[in-house]
């Protein structure tokens, strides 16, 4: 009895450590200068949700989450976008937006989370590019969260010049897939 107290307390622990320890704002500073090396994503956001990016594969012509990672973005959008370096994956790799956070974070907090069967958009970054994914708009209904999928890349240009000029010039539209996730299980 016990150690099941114990490792009650020790996932607990874990889980709000990981929770906290992930980003909540965009790993780059206003003025920052792109990088031959750098790959940066930029999606619109609306309403202002807390958006958990996460890596995965196709498999089987669905998505697969790369179980024993952890969200590679876990942020809130600045001025209506999020610009964030995400590390390119292999060939069979993309990402998507795996959770969706209304209220901001919690355990019982409404939310979205990508289970089987869930339509998303799937992407990858690409090495010394800035590629726009699109604008997300998300809604209810019938008590579930959904979302719209856009391009506006004069609207992201022109947000983007705003604080990151070298990375407006470098914008460009990203090759998304549309695709739907293998997953059976959510929490």
């Amino acid at each position: 009895m016990l150690k099941t107290e114990y490792l009650a307390v020790i996932f607990c622990v874990i889980f709000v450590a990981g929770c906290a320890g992930l980003p909540n704002f965009s790993n780059l500073k206003s003025g920052y200068k792109l990088s031959g090396k750098d790959a940066i994503v930029v999606m619109g956001v609306f309403p202002r949700y807390r958006i958990g990016v996460q890596p995965g594969h196709f498999k089987n012509g669905k998505w697969e989450r790369d179980e024993m990672k952890f969200l590679a973005a876990n942020i809130f959008p600045e001025n209506g976008y999020i610009v964030t370096k995400l590390s390119p994956l292999s060939d069979d790799g993309a990402y998507v937006i795996d959770q969706v956070l209304p209220e901001g974070i919690g355990a019982y907090t409404p939310r979205f989370v990508a289970c089987n069967g869930t339509s998303m958009v799937a992407f990858n970054s690409i090495e010394g590019r800035v590629i726009y994914v699109g604008d997300f708009e998300f809604y209810s209904a019938s008590e579930v969260l959904r979302y719209a999928h856009d391009f506006n890349l004069i609207k992201a240009k022109e947000s983007l010049s705003k604080h990151y000029p070298s990375l407006a010039e470098a914008l460009e539209l990203a090759t998304v897939t549309k695709t739907t996730t293998s997953r059976e299980w959510c929490i």
